[in-house]
């Protein structure tokens, strides 16, 4: 059809629609429906057509008439749905007979868009892709368990889950900038920012808490005043005032003087302000806070015809790291001369302090001896034998019956991550060997691991017929650490003791080399772990057996005071008896009167009588006789009385006695 030159157009009818001659260019005779032209060339857009003369008008689904005057045209082509044709004048006209009008409805939903086009068939499309998460992309090989992570897998163009630990977390990897490379949790660690990177810390058995410190002397004086007159002050007059501003008056952190101050734990600054005007005027203070920003420690004053005065205190915050603080005075007057006085003064510091804790103590015992080969080593390790092969060594780690020929059961010595100080105690017994006489001698040594501060510091001494001390100071864990220790009287070689950990293991306990002849022929060590457990804070002691809960004082004074028992009469107020809370009743008194004479029974009769029985009974005399006495005895007892004999050959003026029964 491109270039058919349209010769005839006759106006004949067929079942199809209007038909047409048409003459291409080979001079070939064409029969031309209109139903081919629109029909069947995707224009289905077409819902009518008719002919008026030489103009065809067609309309389309929206209502638009589109008409063409068939005398001017010349050439006439479809290709792609657009209708071409040229007229005359040689000028081409274009019409794109599909174009969008198919669409006649449209919805969207939750990202699906839906039309319909004329025929009224339905076409959705889902504007967001694949991102959407259905049942259908998740690929999982397994089913998930708790605390795994969704990810989305590119090969499978699904969704599947995976694990994670915290070793294998970003956070806690190497490849995390802002982490430390060496970050590996233990039991109680907490996490924090050191100020370059992420890492952990156990900080043991201590709680923090806050104290006030009272300041004594600063980078200026602690009292600075001023008024009208001050030669520091700067005077700005404007139209209506004038204003003079103080100096900036710095204050240093670390130049602050207190009694028992640390200054790196100033966290906040009191002050006492004070000012008066004498000329209706106003004034305020500022200082610096953390951030940088000066700030009003004091509103303005209220303007007053009058004079006024007015004394505060306040409270600057001071962050940690914080070196300096600025603090300054401002004063407005609106009418006449200023006239006015201020002052302020510093008084103390609110500070951080570090509180112990009430720390649980592990103990390790461990008994056992030295080869004498092997005395020239500073130490006790893993490979160390006892003293002539002896089964003489023991640990209550391995608390077996029966101890052993070396040191391999002991070491290493594993101290638990929630552990913040170990202290060792060692006593050695040795035997010294000079111009065939012994000497029987002791060591004593006493080591600190701080693991929290990460230093070691021990002391010695060596005290029996001879003597020497020492000491051990290290700013590590790392690497054999060797005391530093006095030349002996006995000889002039020092001790040589050693003491090593690896990690969180102790791998050398100290066993002291004395030089010369001698046998370490035992030694005891006790090893003491304080470490800080959590535990269950109860307020209800009756119905908690836990044997690791912690009771409140509340609930303890509760309890004791539910469960208390009391005397009876609660308040002694005279009488013979007292009845006890377990139900023991105790009589006591005294008789002047109807005191038989030596060796002849008497009796005493109680006020009230004993319930059920009379358990014990006791009397005794105000005066001994002369050389011939004889016991006091008690001949008897009953629910109602004691019968006696007193032994004095001088007639006693009084009998005390006492009774108890139930």
């Amino acid at each position: 059809m491109a270039n058919t030159t349209i010769t005839d157009l006759p106006n004949a009818t067929t079942p199809l629609g209007p038909e047409y001659i048409v003459l291409d260019q080979g001079g070939e005779t064409k029969r031309l429906q209109l139903s081919d032209l629109f029909l069947n060339s995707g224009s289905e857009t077409i819902t009518s057509l008719t002919q008026n003369g030489n103009v065809l008008s067609y309309t389309n689904e929206a209502g638009v008439v589109n008409t063409i005057d068939t005398e001017t045209v010349t050439s006439l082509s479809l290709s792609n749905g657009v209708l071409s044709y040229t007229d005359e004048a040689n000028a081409v006209t274009t019409l794109n007979v599909i174009q969008d009008e198919t669409v006649t409805s449209l919805s969207s939903l939750n990202g699906v868009l839906t039309y319909t086009d004329e025929a009224g068939a339905d076409t959705v499309l889902n504007i967001i892709g694949d991102n959407t998460v259905t049942a259908s992309k998740l690929t999982l090989s397994a089913p998930p368990t708790d605390g795994d992570f969704l990810i989305y897998d590119a090969a499978t163009d699904g969704f599947q889950v995976t694990a994670s630990t915290a070793q294998a977390h970003d956070l806690f990897s190497a490849n995390h900038t802002d982490v430390a490379s060496n970050v590996t949790p233990s039991y109680g660690d907490s996490m924090y920012y050191n100020g370059t990177e992420w890492t952990t810390g156990n900080f043991g058995n201590y709680g923090a808490d806050m104290e006030y410190v009272n300041l004594t002397a600063g980078t200026l004086a602690l009292y600075i005043s001023g008024d009208e007159t001050t030669t520091t002050s700067t005077r700005t007059t404007g139209t209506s005032y004038i204003l003079d501003t103080s100096a900036d008056f710095v204050y240093n952190v670390a130049d602050f003087v207190g009694d028992g101050l640390q200054n790196s734990n100033i966290r906040g600054i009191y002050l006492e302000l004070y000012t008066v005007s004498f000329d209706g005027g106003s004034s305020r203070f500022s200082g610096t806070f953390p951030d940088g920003s000066q700030k009003n420690l004091s509103s303005f004053f209220p303007l007053s015809a009058h004079s006024y005065s007015s004394n505060e205190q306040v409270f600057i915050p001071i962050n940690e790291g914080q070196e300096s603080f600025t603090l300054k005075h401002e004063h407005q007057c609106f009418d006449g001369s200023p006239k006015f006085e201020w002052s302020w003064r510093i008084l103390g510091a609110e500070c951080t302090r570090r509180v112990a804790l009430s720390p649980e103590v592990d103990v390790i015992h461990i008994v056992g001896s030295q080869d004498s080969a092997q005395v020239d080593q500073g130490y006790v390790d893993v490979d160390t034998n006892s003293f002539n092969t002896d089964t003489s060594v023991w640990s209550s780690e391995n608390p077996t019956s029966l101890p052993a020929a070396d040191w391999s059961g002991v070491f290493p010595i594993t101290i638990p991550d929630n552990v913040s100080k170990t202290v060792i105690r060692l006593v050695n017994n040795w035997n010294y060997f000079v111009q065939n006489n012994s000497s029987e001698e002791v060591d004593n040594i006493t080591i600190t691991v701080d693991w929290n501060a990460g230093t070691i510091n021990g002391i010695y001494t060596w005290n029996a017929e001879w003597q020497s001390t020492g000491f051990l100071y290290a700013s590590d864990l790392v690497g054999e650490k060797q005391f530093t220790t006095k030349e002996p009287v006995l000889n002039s070689t020092p001790s040589i003791i050693k003491f090593q950990i690896i990690g969180r293991d102790i791998v050398k306990l100290p066993c002291p080399n004395h030089g010369g002849i001698y046998f370490n022929t035992g030694q005891t060590y006790t090893i003491e772990n304080y470490k800080t457990t959590a535990a269950n804070i109860i307020d209800d002691i009756a119905n908690d057996s836990s044997t690791s809960s912690i009771a409140t004082s509340e609930s303890i004074k509760a309890y004791v005071d539910a469960s208390a028992q009391t005397f009876t009469p609660s308040t002694y107020a005279g009488g013979e008896s007292v009845t006890l809370p377990n139900g023991l009743i105790m009589k006591f008194g005294s008789i002047t009167s109807g005191i038989p004479t030596y060796g002849i029974q008497g009796s005493i009769t109680f006020a009230s009588a004993f319930p059920t029985d009379c358990l014990y009974a006791n009397i005794i005399t105000d005066r001994y006789g002369n050389a011939s006495y004889e016991n006091n005895t008690i001949e008897g007892v009953s629910t109602t009385n004691v019968l006696y004999k007193h032994g004095m050959a001088l007639q006693p003026n009084v009998i005390y006695w006492q009774a108890i029964g139930y």
